[in-house]
């Protein structure tokens, strides 16, 4: 199987000479495999995965990729034509923290808004990105496995969600304005005291720093009462005190609950998940995602660069 990716914020079509079309072979037999719509496009079914047009961008706008060990039918969602691609999805533990490990633009974010409904498996048809697929036919997709199972649990359930990019709490509100709006003062001022942030609760926030606003976002998370927390980056900003004083907080949160963590520091990683699903890929073109592993395990491996269970080497380094 192939994919062609297009980064759309590279590509130049009035400063390149159209050079892509021109070098394509299927187009100089007359097909229409690259066509110019504002930006590139290419047809991924007429595409022979010859990468001439790839060597040939002047500004390495395109990505054509051959991954024979991956069936067409895994795709669980895809950014448009010639956009990323994610295949697979980990499956949540009841009552355990789920870590999830991975380069930056291989998927992991885009991840955990699927499993926390703020985006909809739209199996790679650009018809769908922005709706999704029907419910029925997520259900025949997933039939008989996990999350099929996982995705039903959902109905009824509270999810809190702490979102990796925190520039929208940049806002001249007090902080403890907003979060009321979660949940009660009290509960709020509990929470900043387990934090050490509670004399920051009358600041504005675009006065804090990016540790503060760290942990304004992960008591905005956690301060309503959840079936299933999501934290995408939670010890970002922090030094390595604070990073364990959060992650001993959310350790105490999981107790009984849900918590997906999406981090970067092994160290912290290994102190704070249970288990973990490791993503691979190539950034900011596709993102695969492995069977789950035991945190010490799940690390070793990444650092090794080889999955043995999957019989896969991720990294040539």
């Amino acid at each position: 199987m192939k994919i062609a990716i297009i980064h759309k914020e590279k590509c130049k079509p009035e400063h390149c000479g159209h050079v892509c079309m021109k070098a394509c072979p299927i187009n100089k037999k007359g097909d229409e495999c690259i066509k110019i719509e504002g930006k590139a496009l290419i047809d991924e079914k007429l595409c022979i995965g010859c990468s001439i047009c790839q060597k040939r961008c002047p500004f390495g706008a395109i990505d054509i990729i051959n991954i024979p060990s991956i069936e067409d039918q895994r795709l669980i969602y895809r950014y448009g034509s010639n956009g990323f691609a994610l295949y697979g999805l980990p499956i949540p533990r009841e009552n355990t923290i789920l870590g999830l490990l991975g380069r930056n633009g291989i998927g992991k974010s885009t991840a955990i808004e699927i499993l926390s409904g703020k985006k909809k498996i739209n199996f790679g048809l650009s018809s769908l990105n922005d709706c999704g697929a029907s419910g029925e036919e997520i259900r025949k997709y997933l039939q008989g496995t996990e999350l099929l199972k996982y995705f039903d649990s959902l109905e009824g359930k509270k999810i809190s969600y702490k979102p990796q990019n925190l520039s929208f709490l940049f806002v001249d509100v007090k902080a403890i304005e907003l979060l009321k709006q979660r949940g009660s003062e009290e509960e709020i001022r509990k929470i900043a005291e387990k934090l050490g942030v509670e004399k920051m609760l009358d600041s504005k926030l675009d006065k804090l720093s990016g540790g503060e606003l760290q942990k304004i976002a992960i008591i905005a998370a956690a301060v309503s009462e959840s079936d299933i927390y999501f934290f995408d980056e939670p010890l970002a900003f922090l030094d390595i005190a604070e990073r364990i004083r959060v992650s001993d907080f959310i350790r105490e949160l999981a107790r009984g609950k849900n918590v997906i963590v999406v981090e970067h520091d092994l160290l912290m990683l290994d102190y704070l998940a249970e288990y973990l699903n490791i993503f691979y890929g190539q950034s900011g073109c596709f993102g695969l995602i492995s069977g789950i592993k035991s945190t010490r395990y799940g690390i070793n491996s990444y650092l090794g660069g080889f999955l043995k269970e999957e019989n896969l080497r991720i990294r040539d380094k």
